[in-house]
């Protein structure tokens, strides 16, 4: 990181120290690493101030996920956030959720929790009988293609649920990730080196499911998560860095993390580049839908790119 960024990191942790009365404006060209500036940002933020919230938006779902991306992938490399911490809105028609995104989508971490616990019971009863159930086929006759069936679909189950185990609860709901993380090493394990022998329900990988058992038996929840009421309230505790676009940033999904006084981060470099209006006009109109929801936010900071002047003015 050189001197630019980091003066740029320490005159946007003012807010958190000291009342402002105007957004910071950070300024940079193409290139110049604002990307990643902002993502070691925010992760300082999270370290200086562990309980502030951060609402990311940008104008477009491309330059949201940019950053998305970012910080997940400084997050699983510096632990400084969970992945259950950071969570993306916006409309699923619009939302690519390719490149890890997924993980941190609120639609998709919603559906891997629904109905989390009684999945979870049901999964480890399963897995208990996961020899002894025999499917049958429509004239009540032992089906071994039917049982093998069975067995992959409850194996990726059970690999999904480990998989939110992991990535989806703080650590208010888990305390079993080792368990989780041997667990569903194992029963990659068994998917991985799976070879049906379609006249046979024998498994030569037996010894796998044996060994995941006592651990996914270990797997269980602190806190009740049955409903999708209680997921959403899970996801909505438990996030620190908020990411939508401007046009979702006033969404009724939204509406507890304002009663949490965010600090809003807007990245609007490519709207600033394509507008001639003065910089204050700009920052005005993305902040609309801020005013008209009537919330509370901590304060502002701005990041935009100024694709003008001489190379060394843009290295600068």
């Amino acid at each position: 990181m050189n001197q630019a960024q980091k003066l740029a990191i320490i005159a946007a942790l003012q807010p958190l120290y000291k009342p402002v009365r105007h957004p910071i404006l950070l300024l940079g060209p193409p290139g110049t690493g604002k990307t990643y500036t902002l993502s070691s940002l925010i992760l300082a933020i999270t370290l200086s101030k562990p309980d502030q919230l951060i609402h990311v938006v940008a104008p477009s779902n491309a330059a949201v996920r940019e950053i998305a991306i970012r910080l997940l992938r400084d997050s699983q490399r510096t632990n400084f956030l969970h992945s259950s911490q950071i969570c993306l809105f916006g409309n699923k028609d619009s939302v690519d959720t390719a490149d890890g995104i997924d993980a941190i989508y609120v639609n998709s971490r919603s559906e891997r929790l629904r109905n989390f616990e009684i999945r979870l019971s049901q999964a480890k009863l399963n897995l208990a009988d996961f020899y002894g159930l025999v499917q049958r086929d429509d004239q009540d006759q032992p089906s071994v293609s039917l049982t093998w069936d069975w067995r992959k679909d409850f194996v990726d189950e059970s690999r999904a649920l480990l998989a939110a185990l992991i990535f989806d609860l703080t650590d208010s709901f888990v305390n079993c990730r080792t368990q989780a993380k041997e667990c569903l090493a194992l029963l990659t394990q068994w998917v991985e080196g799976l070879q049906i022998g379609l006249d046979s329900l024998d498994d030569a990988q037996k010894h796998l499911i044996e060994s995941a058992l006592p651990l996914f038996l270990q797997c269980r929840l602190l806190t009740r998560l049955n409903s999708g009421p209680d997921a959403r309230n899970l996801i909505n505790s438990s996030t620190r860095v908020a990411f939508s676009t401007v046009n979702s940033a006033g969404s009724k999904s939204l509406q507890p993390f304002f009663k949490r006084e965010p600090l809003i981060v807007l990245d609007e470099g490519d709207f600033l580049e394509r507008s001639e209006s003065p910089v204050t006009t700009k920052l005005t109109a993305i902040l609309i839908p801020f005013s008209y929801a009537k919330r509370r936010a901590r304060d502002v900071l701005a990041l935009a790119s100024r694709n003008q002047g001489s190379h060394r003015d843009r290295r600068s």
